[in-house]
């Protein structure tokens, strides 16, 4: 016995993927916001800063950068307080 239509089970099943669209693109709109860590390329994107000025941020005046393999990234913990500590 089934008990959906073929017709309510493609009503439901369009609804229920516009839904998700909806939930990944909200997702991928707040993508560098609700992340712990961010990449090189994010964190110049978030700060409007160049990857030279955020390296410079690292050697010299103390910028926590992770290192995995190939791939960079900085904790937005780590961000918060290197902000904070150059606060005038």
């Amino acid at each position: 016995m089934e008990m959906l239509s073929q017709e309510a089970k493609t009503l439901v099943y369009g609804e229920l993927r516009e839904f998700a669209k909806e939930i990944l693109e909200g997702a991928y709109r707040d993508f560098g916001i609700t992340r712990d860590y961010l990449t090189i390329q994010e964190l110049c994107k978030y700060l409007n800063v160049s990857k030279n000025t955020l390296m410079k941020w690292h050697d010299e005046k103390g910028l926590k950068i992770i290192k995995i393999d190939n791939k960079h990234y900085v904790s937005k913990e780590d961000l918060y307080d290197f902000m904070t500590q150059h606060k005038e």
